[in-house]
């Protein structure tokens, strides 16, 4: 449903039901009010402002009690007068009390035949305030004259009361106490369904927060805590049907594992690959070591040699007959003495180099410039012309190195590759730039390496190449020059004859030390 989707559209869901039933039940209390207002309106009206019948009687009876002396005889007096004025201003009082009547058919039928009891009785109340100056001005006034008239004219008022309606019985207060009972009853039902109905949907909202909002928030810090304390394999299951904040939640806290659980590989693989580093370093420095004096101890036997073939050759050309049947072998015999003498020379260098180092301050160069001398250097070659090398970078591409050791490491990574491809065969050199590290890829499609060839590349003497083609010692030289520059290099192949693939990362600016 659209307002269950997410946790935010429940809650507002759920805060306007609940606003909307305390609307209605504030809304069932203001109308409560108004109309108990209204029954008690309508009470003080039927008892204090509708037309009174008995109060106009009572004013009328007043009149006798102003004429009657304490002896008993009639007396027309002052207050005769003032209770006949207030006689009048009764009867105009009822009169505009019955103008105020809400219009009716029942009053509409009664209201001519009102009024003219009305008017009666107001022509009579005039004729008792007359009455002692009419009896006067007849020579006629006696009090039993006076006694009779009065009584006669109270007679007709009380009649034309009599004749009026009465709109304080009874009858109209306890119909309008019933229409109060019956507007409280209606008002306590609507009350107390939308009561019900509140407290209803109140247990309805807990039970859905705990369902739509603490369970799934419990499930995934449960899970989160799980994952904490080392579990890395565990998943938070799925804990909402809809696709609210809690599975986004979900969804990210399950990413982080599997990142995290990712990061844990690589720093194992990283760890161990650093391991395996630091082991043949260690395992290089002392082999440097080692091979500096041998090859020291090395070179003047060799020298020894090479000197005594030179002597034996000298003397055997001067000595030794042209026609002698063995002198054109022997000669040979002495020159090959000499080339493998000269053969482990060089090899004893490359020990020495090795073991030293070439000593140079490193400066920023170009390394596109590197790579390029060296490609210009080997395509000439007559063993890889037919080899494709590929490099397409032409800017410049300044780093902080040093130049010499660097075009070696490319030489060297070179020669592997055309070495490792048949006739025909490709390679591949790419320069990436990162923003802290440069990247140099030279790629094959050549015999490929498998694992045990992988992890044994970097050791001294280590080679694949055929039995004199090879010293063992380029890989580990190369690997000491890139460790040299705070680089990296690393190799990888999916496997034998699908080619091979070698990265080194050199920083773009060295450390303070000086590379070796």
């Amino acid at each position: 449903m659209f307002f269950l989707r997410s946790i935010r559209r429940r809650l507002v869901t759920g805060f306007a039901i609940i606003l909307l039933l305390v609307s209605v039940l504030a809304g069932a209390g203001i109308i409560g009010l108004f109309w108990h207002q209204n029954a008690v309106l309508e009470l003080e009206y039927v008892l204090y402002q509708s037309p009174n019948r008995d109060h106009l009687t009572r004013q009328f009876s007043g009149i006798l009690n102003a004429i009657r002396s304490d002896s008993g005889p009639i007396r027309p007096t002052d207050a005769y007068a003032q209770a006949v004025r207030k006689s009048i201003d009764a009867l105009n009082d009822f009169r505009l009390r019955i103008s105020r009547l809400e219009s009716s058919k029942l009053l509409n039928a009664q209201r001519h035949h009102i009024e003219r009891k009305i008017n009666a009785m107001d022509r009579d109340l005039r004729r008792l305030l007359m009455l002692p100056t009419t009896m006067k001005q007849k020579s006629g006034f006696t009090d039993q004259a006076f006694r009779d008239n009065v009584n006669d004219i109270f007679g007709n008022l009380m009649d034309h009361i009599a004749g009026l309606p009465e709109y304080q019985d009874r009858q109209n207060s306890v119909a309008a106490l019933a229409k109060e009972q019956r507007e409280s009853a209606q008002l306590r039902s609507i009350v107390g369904f939308v009561a019900v109905g509140a407290i209803a949907f109140i247990l309805i909202l807990l039970w859905c927060g705990f369902q739509w909002i603490s369970n799934p928030l419990r499930e995934i810090t449960l899970g989160a805590s799980r994952i904490a304390e080392g579990d890395h394999e565990f998943r938070i299951p799925r804990v909402s049907r809809w696709q609210d904040e809690f599975s986004t939640l979900r969804g990210n806290v399950n990413l982080m594992a599997d990142r995290f659980e990712q990061a844990e590989t690589d720093l194992h693989h990283k760890v161990r690959e650093r391991s395996n580093q630091l082991v043949r370093s260690e395992r290089l420095a002392g082999l440097g070591f080692l091979s500096a004096g041998v090859a020291h101890e090395i070179n003047n036997p060799l020298s020894i040699i090479r000197v005594a073939a030179d002597t034996l050759d000298y003397r055997l050309h001067e000595s030794l007959p042209d026609d002698a049947p063995d002198r054109d072998d022997i000669f040979v015999r002495l020159k090959m003495i000499r080339a493998e003498a000269v053969r482990c020379g060089e090899i004893t260098a490359r020990v020495l180099d090795f073991a030293r180092g070439e000593q140079k301050t490193p400066q920023m160069e170009d390394l596109t410039r590197v790579i390029e001398s060296v490609l210009a250097m080997i395509r000439p070659m007559p063993d890889y012309r037919d080899r494709q090398i590929s490099f397409e970078r032409t800017e410049p591409l300044m780093l902080w190195m040093n130049g010499a050791q660097m075009k070696q490491v490319t030489l060297n990574l070179v020669f592997n590759a055309l070495q490792a491809t048949a006739p025909g065969g490709h390679v591949e050199i790419r320069l990436i730039e990162q923003v802290d590290w440069v990247v140099l890829e030279i790629e094959d499609d050549g015999c490929g390496m498998s694992c045990e060839t992988m992890e044994n590349l970097f050791e001294p003497f280590y080679s694949t190449k055929p039995p004199g083609q090879g010293t063992g010692l380029g890989m580990p030289i190369t690997h000491r020059i890139i460790a040299d520059h705070d680089g990296t290099i690393e190799p990888v192949s999916a496997g034998e004859g699908q080619g091979a693939l070698m990265r080194v990362r050199l920083p773009v600016r060295q450390s303070g030390r000086e590379v070796a």
